[in-house]
């Protein structure tokens, strides 16, 4: 090999290790997180906010769950009221056809007497007798 060949050889591995170690250095400073002087206080308190404002927005997130989970329980509450409901009017609806049925029975064949009559009358309309 003639020497120029080994000479830029030389000089050319120089300039590969340099660069090796200017790589190695830059990926150490991205790993660790070192930033150009000064704008690490900066990127800290950002990197504060950011952290806070995660927080809130999860414990905004399970406020709203549980409330949400609050109001379906509640809406199970009333659907379950809304049936009662139907079948207790269902039910008012039964008692007072057995109610007339029975009093017009009586009253056609006279075992009825006027006062039971008014009272009957009267409960239905939700007064009492």
């Amino acid at each position: 090999m003639s020497d120029s060949l080994e000479a830029s050889m030389m000089k050319r591995i120089g300039e590969l290790k340099a660069e090796n170690a200017r790589l190695k250095a830059e990926v150490e400073r991205l790993n660790t997180g070192i930033q150009p002087e000064g704008s690490n206080d900066a990127v800290g308190r950002a990197v504060n906010v950011l952290l806070e404002k995660e927080k809130e927005i999860a414990r905004l997130k399970a406020e709203v769950e549980r409330i949400v989970d609050e109001r379906c329980l509640r809406g199970e509450g009333m659907k379950q009221k809304e049936i009662r409901i139907t079948r207790l009017r269902a039910q008012v609806e039964r008692l007072t056809k057995a109610g007339d049925a029975i009093i017009s029975q009586w009253n056609k064949h006279g075992l009825i007497e006027a006062q039971l009559r008014l009272d009957w009358l009267a409960a239905k309309e939700g007064g009492q007798p």
